[in-house]
């Protein structure tokens, strides 16, 4: 079974959500205290099945990973369509009962992406949104791995051509894409453009914040 979700990951807008088949359907858990396999600090879950198939993506892509980031955004449904939602990206976890998990790569820096469907009464509420960078002189500037790392939001108006030139910059303005099929207890995802803000190093002068762009490409 393939179906495609497209979440069109604005800070307004997002479009579409399907719910999965009971034929690939991904065991569900309660999320609690954290189980993720980028050991976030953050309290996010997934089924014991997506935590299988992420340790299988992350030995595949091994690096010096530095502490993942979690955002979330929450859905709503509006004109009564299932297959759009609306919502703002925040920095943690929602709470709920975790679903299904996709995962994207980037190939290049071996950065990974999950999203995670989160439930509530059954129903999708939101979403939640691990990425785990890797530390790479050679892709990123000095001293990454000792920088915090946040979403983009409209105070930061100077344009920076390693996030596309957006002036206001949206987390992912050309969408996050889950696709429905299960491997290994995970589903897979592309998000052609994503892009955080990278804080200062001690001087702000001396090394500055900065935006960084990256992609995330479907394993399978």
């Amino acid at each position: 079974m393939k179906k495609m979700i497209t979440l069109l990951l604005l800070t307004t807008i997002l479009t579409g959500v399907v719910s999965c088949g009971s034929k690939n359907k991904v065991n569900s858990s309660q999320l609690g205290g954290s189980n993720s396999p980028f050991g976030s600090s953050y309290p996010i879950q997934y089924s014991q099945q997506a935590v299988n198939g992420l340790q299988q993506i992350i030995a595949q892509n091994q690096c010096t990973r530095r502490p993942s980031v979690v955002f979330n955004v929450q859905s709503s449904y509006p004109q009564g369509s299932s297959s759009t939602i609306g919502g703002t990206f925040q920095v943690g976890p929602l709470s709920g009962e975790a679903g299904s998990s996709y995962v994207g790569i980037n190939y290049a820096t071996k950065d990974i992406m999950v999203v995670t469907k989160i439930l509530r009464s059954g129903a999708v509420f939101g979403f939640n949104v691990e990425i785990s960078f890797c530390d790479n002189p050679a892709l990123t500037s000095q001293y990454f791995s000792q920088r915090e790392i946040a979403l983009p939001s409209s105070q930061y108006t100077i344009v920076r051509p390693t996030c596309y030139n957006w002036q206001v910059t949206p987390f992912a303005p050309f969408g996050i894409t889950l696709y429905e099929r299960i491997q290994n207890g995970i589903g897979s995802l592309t998000a052609q453009a994503t892009c955080v803000y990278v804080g200062p190093y001690q001087n702000p002068q001396t090394y500055p914040g900065y935006f960084m762009g990256t992609t995330f490409d479907a394993p399978f």
